[in-house]
């Protein structure tokens, strides 16, 4: 069926024969034409290839690097520091390129990459570390970098065609109840114009007895939906569109709201949270706000703040006509901070205290890809800041000065200017940092950085956390750069720090994500995953839901293609009950999909597909089953193509 995708100028086997000469395309069209339907079956026909299947979104777009989550998390590399993702993604792709052919990125939804992934996805495809098979909604931008793949004609841009009438008919039929008049059919398929995304949303309202007669617009289509609810109704359906996942302890005082609007198919659950039923309709729904200023205000009024991320507190305080408090953007502009959302934290730079805005403004402004602003800024706080913000700020530089801009010298020199022998041992431990990341870019290598991480933290030095969570991180750098070669000294120096102060759980974790990593890459994945396990169980106490996640992850992957199936299932287990609702980075769907892994592995085939089914259900579907792939869940959402894709209106 898929061929009715192509027009007749290309056929589909000209398409998969083109890339597998190691083309680079671009699929590109209006919503719901069926671009990703074409490059779903151009792919099947090219095998033995390592895919690494992304989906870009408009969530994703908000949060730096997170549309790379599938391809799994840098070992000991913290949220938020961007040269060290960055390393780690080129590294695994050049790595896996010496000894099998360069891997294919299937990426869709181009138009939502966030500007630090559309340059790292332009570096390794125009460097030839990678294949690119992407997709573009051409109603939207195409991002800066992915615009110049085309223009250098290194990224070949392919139309996608409407369906034709009679395919357009089959598939509305297919989406009716059956009951439809021909009259409705008819209807339905000349106002999509061979659009399948409006073919379900028009079968939709057609089910539920609407007249489709007049819907002019998808948007049209999509309001009707909501133009029945009760204002009350309508009220908590557009909150739940605005924090989505939203977290029902939160919004107790409107149980009977949320309990009818899930009756209704309105929202769903998705993990621990709500969201509505489809991403579209909560689009819809922000777009077209009609929540006055005081309803806002109650719901501030009547929610424990304290239960509430300090990001959502100033939304609210906001949308009630109210300025949030000096004290109040800080903290929001550090939660921004931490998921690399660089749109969220300049939204709150003007609530900053003044003296605070040019530190927040440049990085905000480096995060969304505008280097020459932002590096203007920081460079007035590295003259101009106290001691700590000059710091911060020249590191902040130098990092983006050298992995973004190729600008070593510059970089180097930016970080020697605030850089003296009387600074405090824990701000020239903050200035290695980034000159590790430059070493792994540039010039130099594994001996600097290794030489310096020892001397800066040897017995004449303050024994402190700081110079063990730096060990931590000189680890993790080595590792990410050169396996795991050269890491000894690291290690024994790391246990001599520990023997001397308390370690708190969650650096402990860390330094066990690090250590695991190294015996996985040493040969030995089943002691690795015994660490990794560990260091889970101690996240766990230390109450780090984010580091239990990744870290069980890990360790069930690893149990698994190992064939210890029993320690696979007690990681995956333990994954499963750590439920982080808030996660832009996916990590609890990859978890739980190598958990239904395992249990397919043990035999117990009926829970691994229960709960496939429900992280298909819990989850966006198309998302789920994407991120499926990046799993050893492959061959089991293979075996259940026919049920799982065929609801899905995928196959």
């Amino acid at each position: 069926m898929f061929d009715k995708y192509v027009g007749p100028d290309q056929p589909l086997a000209e398409l998969t024969d083109a890339l597998r000469s190691g083309g680079n395309f671009l699929f590109q069209g209006p919503a719901g034409i069926g671009k990703t339907r074409l490059a779903r079956e151009t792919i099947a026909n090219v095998p033995g290839r390592r895919i690494d299947r992304l989906l870009a979104s408009e969530s994703t777009m908000e949060h730096q690097l997170a549309v790379l989550a599938p391809l799994g998390s840098p070992t000991g590399v913290q949220p938020g520091d961007v040269p060290a993702l960055l390393s780690w993604y080129l590294s695994q792709w050049r790595a896996a390129g010496r000894s099998d052919p360069i891997p294919l990125i299937w990426l869709d939804d181009v138009q939502h990459l966030d500007p630090l992934s559309a340059s790292l996805i332009r570096q390794a495809t125009s460097s030839g570390l990678v294949q690119l098979l992407a997709t573009y909604r051409t109603s939207e931008e195409l991002p800066a970098d992915i615009r110049a793949l085309v223009t250098e004609g290194l990224l070949n841009a392919h139309n996608v065609e409407p369906l034709d009438a009679a395919f357009s008919l089959e598939l509305a039929e297919g989406m009716c109840d059956g009951a439809l008049s021909g009259e409705t059919m008819a209807d339905i398929t000349a106002m999509a114009a061979g659009n399948p995304l409006f073919i379900r949303e028009l079968a939709t309202s057609a089910n539920a007895g609407e007249s489709v007669a007049s819907a002019a617009s998808l948007g049209v289509v999509v309001g009707r939906r909501f133009a029945g609810l009760a204002p009350e109704l309508r009220r908590t359906a557009e909150l739940v569109a605005l924090i989505e996942p939203a977290d029902p302890n939160h919004l107790a005082h409107r149980a009977s709201e949320l309990t009818e609007l899930q009756a209704l198919g309105v929202i769903r659950t998705h993990g621990t949270g709500l969201r509505l039923d489809h991403p579209l309709h909560a689009t819809w729904l922000i777009e077209n706000l009609t929540s006055p200023e005081q309803y806002f205000a109650e719901l501030l009024d009547e929610t424990t703040t304290a239960d509430v991320a300090a990001t959502t507190q100033v939304s609210w305080t906001r949308r009630a006509g109210r300025q949030p408090s000096p004290e109040l953007a800080l903290q929001a502009a550090d939660e921004r901070l931490f998921l690399s959302d660089g749109k969220g934290l300049l939204d709150i730079v003007d609530f900053l205290p003044a003296e605070k805005r040019d530190f927040y403004e440049g990085k905000a402004l480096l995060l969304l890809g505008r280097l020459d602003d932002g590096l203007a800024l920081l460079d007035r706080v590295r003259n101009t800041g106290e001691t700590a913000e000059r710091v911060e700020a020249a590191a902040w530089m130098a990092r983006y000065l050298g992995v973004m801009m190729n600008q070593y010298d510059t970089a180097h020199q930016v970080l020697e200017e605030v850089d003296d022998e009387s600074l405090p041992v824990p701000l020239r431990r903050h200035l290695l940092s980034a000159r590790q990341w430059l070493w792994i870019f540039g010039p130099g290598g594994a001996d600097e950085h290794v030489d310096l991480a020892l001397e800066l933290t040897a017995p004449k030095h303050p024994i402190d956390l700081g110079s063990f969570d730096l060990l931590v991180s000189t680890s993790a750098v080595l590792l990410n750069e050169s396996g795991a070669r050269g890491y000894k000294a690291l290690l024994d120096r790391m246990d001599l720090v520990a023997e001397n102060i308390e370690v708190p759980l969650d650096s402990h974790s860390r330094s066990l994500a690090v250590r695991g990593g190294i015996t996985v890459f040493q040969g030995n994945p089943i002691l690795g995953a015994e660490i990794q396990l560990k260091g889970a169980h101690l996240a766990e106490e230390a109450d780090s839901v984010f580091a239990v996640v990744l870290l069980a992850g890990n360790a069930t992957k690893n149990f698994a293609l190992s064939g210890r199936i029993g320690r696979a299932l007690k990681a995956g287990q333990l994954g499963s009950n750590s439920g982080f609702g808030f996660d832009p980075f996916r990590h609890t769907v990859l978890c739980q999909w190598s958990w239904a892994d395992a249990l397919a592995r043990a035999g117990r085939t009926d829970e691994a597909q229960t709960l496939c089914d429900a992280l298909l259900e819990d989850f966006d579907p198309q998302a789920a089953l994407e991120l499926a792939f990046s799993t050893g869940a492959r061959f089991l959402i293979e075996e259940s193509r026919g049920q799982s894709t065929a609801h899905l209106g995928l196959s």
